[in-house]
C-alpha cells in the first residue's frame, strides 16, 4: 500500500511539474522573441555604421593610418542629479 501511494504521489508531482513548465515556457517565449528582434535591430544598426558612405568598410583601414591618443589627465563627467546619488563616469 505504501509503494502504491508513493507512486501516485510521484506521478502527481510529475504532472504538476510538467504543467508548470508549460506555463513558464508559454510566458517566456514572447519575451525571448522581442529580445531577439531587439538584438537583430542593434546588430543591423552596427552593421550600417561599419560600412562607410562610399561603401568601403571601416575594418579595411590600413594600420599606418590608425592613431591612438592617450589622455594625460583623468576626465570626470558629472551627470544630472536624479533622486539617487550623484552619478560620476570615469574615463
Amino acid at each position: 500500500m505504501k509503494k502504491n501511494l508513493m507512486s501516485v504521489l510521484i506521478l502527481a508531482l510529475v504532472l504538476v511539474n510538467t504543467i508548470l513548465t508549460a506555463i513558464l515556457a508559454i510566458g517566456i517565449i514572447p519575451s525571448v522573441k522581442k529580445s531577439n528582434q531587439l538584438v537583430e535591430t542593434v546588430a543591423s544598426a552596427i552593421d550600417l555604421e561599419l560600412n562607410g558612405a562610399n561603401g568601403e568598410s571601416a575594418a579595411s583601414v590600413p594600420m599606418a593610418q590608425i592613431e591612438t591618443y592617450d589622455l594625460e589627465n583623468e576626465m570626470t563627467i558629472n551627470f544630472k542629479k536624479v533622486k539617487m546619488e550623484k552619478t560620476i563616469m570615469w574615463y
